[in-house]
């Protein structure tokens, strides 16, 4: 029972993220830039991404030199934070089918 309810107060403390890439704290971007809070509860939705970054298409365009383009993907239009996690080192959901060199900013 106590196992129990020190795992219950463990849950209930809220987990901090670690602290946003460093493009994000060189340009001075605040929690609340992207997720529309100063201690936000979730991640933040692809709108505040395309809000810097420009709409999937800017991004198939900005990336189409690259040797495979992943923004301009055969599924179609991939939520940003399916492979861009800016509080955790990022993967691409490509290689969870194909097998080539791809770098995650």
């Amino acid at each position: 029972m106590k196992a129990w309810i020190l795992f219950a107060a463990v849950l209930a403390v809220p987990v901090r993220a670690t602290a946003p890439s460093p493009a994000h704290v060189k340009a001075q971007v605040a929690c609340a830039d992207c997720h529309g809070q100063a201690e936000p509860a979730k991640g933040a939705p692809a709108e505040a991404c395309m809000g810097c970054h420009g709409d999937y298409a800017a991004m198939a365009a900005a990336t189409k030199a690259l040797p495979v383009n992943p923004h301009d993907s055969h599924l179609g239009q991939v939520a940003c934070t399916k492979c861009h996690a800016q509080h955790r080192p990022g993967k691409a959901i490509c290689m969870e089918c194909h097998e080539f060199e791809l770098h995650v900013k």
